[in-house]
């Protein structure tokens, strides 16, 4: 009954936001304000984009970029402004971030200051990455840029459904060889899939993604979620 709920809640926004689906970093208008407020989710993702490059022979590894947009529809969901991640040491790259809020129909933009961004060992491997956007509150639009960077090859795994409804999602793989292997978990298919160059480059989409809510008794999440 709640996954025919959040079916219900996305079918009633994806039609006027539908076609929006991705925008460039700062490409934002008072139309993306216009998801109101409901208490099927707190929040929801408009676009999640993650794309791999790997170099070719792994001389200089591989590069890991991704963009999403998050948009805050209560105070319940205020902390969807936190991000808090591990990384290979020296990998985190160009974090670039906004949150928007609409003020008297005029756009307000507050950066992301890198006083916000705190960096600490994890342990010889990994660091501990915690992001704090400004200006977060309800109906606010969180916007995140970053790369990361890996010594070797890696195809990291990409996560097309979170714990609130998600518009549109995407991972793209740009590798020099053709005979690696991919495997889609979950029970969402792609609504779109692209392969090009022999399978060097693959691309996968997902729209109109409902939330992954875990069950009781669940094994492993994992195993369920929609994912690369």
């Amino acid at each position: 009954m709640r996954f025919l709920f959040f079916i219900i809640f996305l079918l009633a926004i994806s039609h006027g936001f539908s076609q929006n689906k991705y925008k460039e970093f700062g490409d934002v208008t008072k139309e993306d304000f216009k998801i109101a407020s409901t208490q099927l989710a707190d929040a929801i993702v408009l676009f999640d984009k993650g794309e791999v490059v790997v170099e070719p022979g792994s001389v200089i590894g591989t590069t890991f970029k991704r963009h999403i947009r998050i948009k805050i529809l209560t105070r319940n969901a205020l902390s969807r402004g936190n991000f808090e991640f591990l990384v290979e040491k020296g990998g985190f790259r160009k974090p670039k971030g906004i949150t928007y809020n609409l003020e008297k129909e005029v756009i307000i933009a507050s950066a992301l200051e890198s006083s916000s961004i705190m960096e600490s060992p994890h342990n010889k491997y990994y660091d501990q990455i915690n992001i704090s956007f400004p200006n977060v509150k309800e109906e606010s639009i969180i916007e995140f840029s970053y790369i990361l960077k890996f010594e070797n090859l890696y195809l990291p795994t990409w996560e097309f459904q979170n714990t609130i409804p998600v518009l549109w999602s995407q991972y793209t793989i740009n590798a020099p060889i053709k005979d690696y292997l991919s495997h889609l978990r979950g029970q969402l298919k792609p609504s779109d899939y692209e392969e090009k160059y022999e399978g060097r480059w693959r691309s996968w989409t997902m729209t109109d993604i409902p939330a992954f809510l875990s069950e009781p008794l669940m094994p492993d999440k994992d195993a369920y979620i929609s994912s690369i």
